[in-house]
């Protein structure tokens, strides 16, 4: 009986392990065409920053990310609440063969696809 409940602990382990991306240290810039560049560090699989940079400006968001079956979803808080006084949420898919996150949330303006963001 213990050997039984080891194995399905064991498989249910390995198999939320193989959904789970690992992104730490990685940096993907979004793809969508918009003055200046967005950046999306992630500092572990638990937390990332979310950078906005243009024309002098750059705010930083710290953010937390989990893990929800092969999405990873990111909440952000922006240090300059007059532009976004709300969090940021998103959600991507990663594509580790190409080594891509493509949002599952927001659509670029242009085509009506959703937002790509690629390895830097």
């Amino acid at each position: 009986m213990r050997a039984i409940c080891f194995l399905i602990v064991l498989i249910t382990t390995s198999s939320s392990h193989a959904q789970s991306p690992t992104l730490s240290g990685k940096r993907f810039v979004m793809t969508e065409t918009i003055p200046g560049e967005t950046i999306l560090i992630f500092d572990s699989n638990g937390n990332a920053t979310y950078v906005m940079k243009g024309n002098g400006y750059e705010d930083k968001c710290p953010c937390s990310c989990y893990v929800k079956g092969k999405e990873t979803v990111i909440k952000c808080i922006c240090q300059d609440k007059d532009i976004y006084p709300d969090p940021i949420e998103d959600s991507f898919v990663f594509n580790d063969a190409k080594n891509v996150l493509t949002s599952t949330r927001y659509k670029t303006s242009s085509s009506g696809s959703f937002i790509v963001w690629v390895s830097r």
